[in-house]
């Protein structure tokens, strides 16, 4: 009997001993997993404003009062629902923006069923400091914090990488003839007398009966993106030998010249007033982005001290067309009082990009 009872005994210990392995070491059980989730990250730079878009499928549905929850590893801050920016039928409910508590909830309002329907939250924050990858995980709880299923997704925080490049700054800039035979004998409807040179204007002798009007064509082409002005200045006026001048336009003293455009006017000849014996003028068919009107065959006069603008456009050009090309010219007309004499007077032309 005693061995018999010995036996019993031992046989009674190993299944306890066996119920206590198998239940101390059974797995707990865990939280479902979602279908899907991602997390897409609007710009990755480091330390920046960013808006995460965390899309996912449920796995479980959930129901009014339970809540959908968005957790942000250590190192995202500032956190932020975006309005409307929860699925259908939740309502943002919790923001975390201390590096302790970051995360997004979303309180079902309504049953909402696992349908394998993407749902998304669009969460605005900065971006962590440092490169690395970051977890964001997407969870549904019950009404008392008990998890129903989660599921974990990755970021990668980085520095930007810069793109560089140069592109030179160009420029060139044309003076060509124009003449009576040229595909250009009128400018701003005036029609040219003569024909000029790329580096001379030359008159002739003037008679005191009629107006001469000789002309260049100008050509830019640039990448400037400010476009450019193109301006012409006169060293001092028309002056022979004797000191004697051909004044600007319209009967003005020496260095006086109207820049305010007007329609041509043949000198006054006004008897002792010698800038009245004859003048010179200046008219361009340029009408894009001027300063200077010279509209309605127009004329400007130079002061021999001061550019006056005759070309201009806002933006790059390949020296074609009204933004690349335009037509000056310059008319002289004298009086039978004005001075005998070879005159003469230097203009500058200057081409200014702005880049």
């Amino acid at each position: 009997m005693l061995k018999t009872k010995r036996s019993d005994f031992v046989l009674v210990v190993i299944v306890i001993f066996s119920m206590l392995a198998m239940y101390a070491y059974m797995p707990m059980a865990q939280a479902d997993s979602m279908d899907s989730a991602k997390t897409t990250l609007s710009d990755s730079d480091i330390d920046i404003t960013a808006t995460s878009t965390v899309e996912f499928d449920l796995g479980t549905a959930i129901t009014s009062g339970q809540y959908i929850r968005v957790t942000f590893e250590s190192g995202f801050t500032d956190l932020l629902t975006i309005t409307g920016a929860c699925p259908t039928d939740t309502t943002a409910s919790t923001t975390g923006t201390s590096d302790s508590f970051r995360v997004v909830e979303c309180t079902a309002s309504a049953y909402i069923e696992a349908t394998g329907t993407a749902n998304q939250i669009i969460v605005q924050h900065t971006n962590p400091g440092s490169e690395n990858d970051y977890s964001v995980t997407v969870s549904t709880h019950a009404a008392n914090d008990t998890e129903i299923e989660s599921s974990e997704t990755k970021v990668y925080i980085l520095n930007d990488v810069e793109v560089t490049a140069t592109v030179p700054a160009t420029l060139t800039f044309g003076v060509d003839l124009l003449g009576m035979n040229s595909t250009r004998n009128t400018i701003n409807g005036v029609a040219l007398t003569g024909s000029s040179t790329e580096t001379a204007l030359a008159f002739g002798t003037l008679d005191d009966t009629s107006s001469s009007t000789l002309g260049h064509e100008l050509s830019v082409s640039t990448n400037a993106s400010g476009g450019y002005t193109v301006t012409v200045q006169q060293d001092a006026e028309m002056t022979n030998g004797a000191a004697d001048t051909i004044n600007s336009f319209f009967n003005a003293p020496d260095g006086q010249g109207s820049t305010t455009p007007d329609v041509w006017g043949a000198p006054s000849a006004s008897l002792g007033d010698t800038e009245t014996y004859g003048h010179m003028g200046v008219i361009s068919d340029d009408t894009d982005n001027m300063a200077v009107n010279y509209s309605g065959s127009k004329y400007a006069g130079l002061d021999a001290a001061n550019p006056i603008q005759v070309m201009a456009h806002n933006g790059p050009t390949n020296g074609s067309g009204e933004a690349g090309v335009a037509g000056v010219a310059y008319t002289v007309e004298i009086s039978s009082l004005q001075e005998a004499g070879d005159y003469s007077s230097a203009l500058t032309y200057v081409c200014t990009p702005t880049y």
